[in-house]
């Protein structure tokens, strides 16, 4: 599967040293494996000017199924990272057709009547 869009995230509360960046990762369904199985999106995202980043469309899903966001301060990157799972969807392609309309009530700002359509082809 492939898929691409956004990820956004809200910065976390501070709790000591300032977080200085952000690590990106795609990871496989099995947390037990996040440390030793994932793939570097980008892990150099200045915590001062983001809170997102783009997945290009097309991005091969392959094996992976969460996103993965670690903080990074001056001592490292953060043990475990938030975590967000992936589900690849698939908007249709096709369109109904011939849609009408006829408003049966007499009443201004009030509309009764039955829509009608052909369905794709």
């Amino acid at each position: 599967s492939v898929y691409g869009g956004t990820l956004t995230w809200l910065d976390p509360p501070v709790y000591g040293p300032p977080v200085t960046h952000y690590a990106v990762y795609l990871a496989p369904p099995d947390a037990s494996q996040w440390i030793t199985t994932r793939v570097q999106v980008d892990v150099d995202l200045p915590a001062a000017s983001t809170n997102s980043i783009a997945i290009p469309f097309g991005t091969d899903l392959a094996q992976y199924t969460h996103l993965l966001v670690y903080t990074v301060n001056a001592h490292g990157r953060q043990f475990a990272p938030a975590s967000l799972a992936v589900h690849d969807v698939v908007r249709p392609t096709v369109a109904v057709h011939i849609v009408a309309f006829f408003d049966e009530d007499t009443d201004l700002d009030e509309v009764v009547g039955t829509l009608t359509w052909e369905p794709p082809t």
